[in-house]
């Protein structure tokens, strides 16, 4: 894990029988990477996805490239996965209140409840301490916003690529599990511009992702910039406001720390009213 050539730790194969033999190994209960990447979506092809289906759940917890990963898992095998800090986010000798909720939630049974709200503080910038106030905001002119729904989502910079391969049939998945829920979308973006994220939700959109939707999360945005005078509620009011689907941004989730930890397959009510917000999952 310490190798990093050409932007991988090892070639695609190699990667793939060790995160196989991870996820088929009932001695391992959880897999949390170190860290993201970048080529994820090589290993994909090799998966044997129909041996993963069978294979007694167990957590994948991460972000950034991971969820390329998570994402694809989840709607393959309708398996939950976990979208929440990488084990390096977990190395501090004090975790703040927010980050430390990962495991209250990966720990949570069967058909109980689990409950997470916004940050106080958060980073300015990576690397730095919680040194700026949180707010949690709602797109357009409302006071206060809920919704609920089945999450599924993650990095848009990653999982947007997936947009017409076989590695993202989410239509299936929202007819199997979301007919009834409706589903909330979380998305956060790591090295996109204003521009960046509207073409890239414009491509979900016109793909179909956003049927059924109640609602949609957008995590803090990280390596952001205005494109000119168009910027990220621009972006977001051309997508959403035309589809009449809420959305709460500048949210705890992504690559902006901290973050809460939320499920991919998991039913969730989200509040926010004032700044504050707040997400309750219900592990089914």
């Amino acid at each position: 894990m310490w190798t990093n050539d050409k932007c991988v730790s090892a070639d695609k194969e190699a990667r793939v029988r060790e995160l196989e033999s991870f996820l088929t190994n009932d001695s391992i209960k959880a897999i949390i990477p170190p860290w993201g990447g970048e080529f994820l979506m090589d290993i994909l092809p090799l998966v044997n996805w129909d041996l993963l289906r069978n294979q007694t759940p167990k957590w994948i917890l991460g972000y950034s490239d991971i969820s390329t990963f998570t994402f694809a898992y989840t709607l393959l095998t309708g398996h939950a996965t976990a979208h929440g800090p990488n084990y390096v986010d977990l190395g501090a000798e004090q975790i703040d209140n927010t980050t430390a909720r990962w495991l209250d939630v990966l720990s949570t049974e069967h058909n109980k409840h689990v409950r997470q709200t916004s940050s106080l503080l958060h980073c300015s910038s990576w690397g730095n301490p919680l040194d700026r106030e949180t707010r949690w905001e709602i797109l357009g002119d409302k006071a206060s916003e809920r919704y609920s729904g089945r999450l599924i989502g993650g990095c848009l910079d990653t999982i947007s690529i997936l947009i017409g391969t076989k590695f993202a049939p989410v239509e299936q998945f929202t007819t199997t599990y979301c007919q009834s829920s409706g589903l909330i979308w979380y998305l956060e973006s790591c090295e996109m511009n204003a521009a960046d994220i509207y073409r890239h939700l414009w491509q979900m959109k016109e793909s179909g992702w956003f049927h059924h939707t109640n609602g949609v999360l957008i995590g803090r945005a990280a390596g952001y910039s205005h494109s000119k005078n168009f910027e990220l509620i621009d972006a977001l009011t051309s997508i959403f406001a035309p589809l009449h689907i809420p959305v709460i941004y500048n949210v705890d989730i992504g690559h902006v720390p901290p973050q809460i930890t939320v499920i991919n397959g998991c039913l969730a009510e989200v509040k926010c009213s004032d700044g504050k917000g707040e997400v309750s999952l219900i592990l089914s």
